[in-house]
């Protein structure tokens, strides 16, 4: 997903084609990782269709696998699609459930990026509060020379200031 970082949209649309082309059925560990840039980055082109299939070709494996962070991936994708079709009850739902698995794994990447959804989709000051603290106690918790890097970095800056 190097090329959706690198504003590369013929080399993230290769990659997206390569993914959903992945045979499903068997599990494998980075599954869990993958799930989640992959599946937003088909949100974020407009490839619903493709995220479905994407989507079916790897939640059975996840859900057997029964990882906390896998399962968070998924709920935070399906509270995407629901938000997407404006049901946001649903989302809000779904988006609860991976703040609680997320913070039951203590994930700190899904804890993160669920609580900026909830903030972007539900557009709730609870929601936004819970992200500030969030990022507020992640800088605590870091050395003193990196604290400053990511306070300053554009995604969380955005956010505090």
């Amino acid at each position: 997903m190097r090329a959706r970082h690198e504003d590369r949209p013929d080399a993230l649309a290769q990659a997206l084609d390569e993914a959903v082309r992945l045979p499903g059925g068997n599990f494998i560990p980075s599954d869990v990782e993958a799930v989640l840039q992959i599946g937003e980055a088909l949100i974020d082109a407009g490839r619903l269709d493709d995220l479905a299939t994407f989507i079916a070709s790897r939640r059975p494996g996840l859900e057997r696998f029964g990882s906390l962070p896998g399962l968070a991936s998924l709920a935070m994708l399906d509270g995407r699609l629901a938000a997407h079709e404006r049901d946001l009850e649903r989302a809000d739902e779904l988006l609860a459930r991976a703040v609680r698995w997320g913070d039951e794994a203590e994930d700190a990447p899904r804890r993160w990026r669920v609580r900026e959804l909830r903030a972007e989709l539900l557009q709730r000051e609870d929601d936004r509060a819970a992200l500030r603290e969030f990022l507020r106690h992640t800088a605590e918790r870091l050395p003193e020379a990196l604290r400053a890097g990511f306070l300053a970095s554009p995604r969380v800056a955005v956010v505090l200031n």
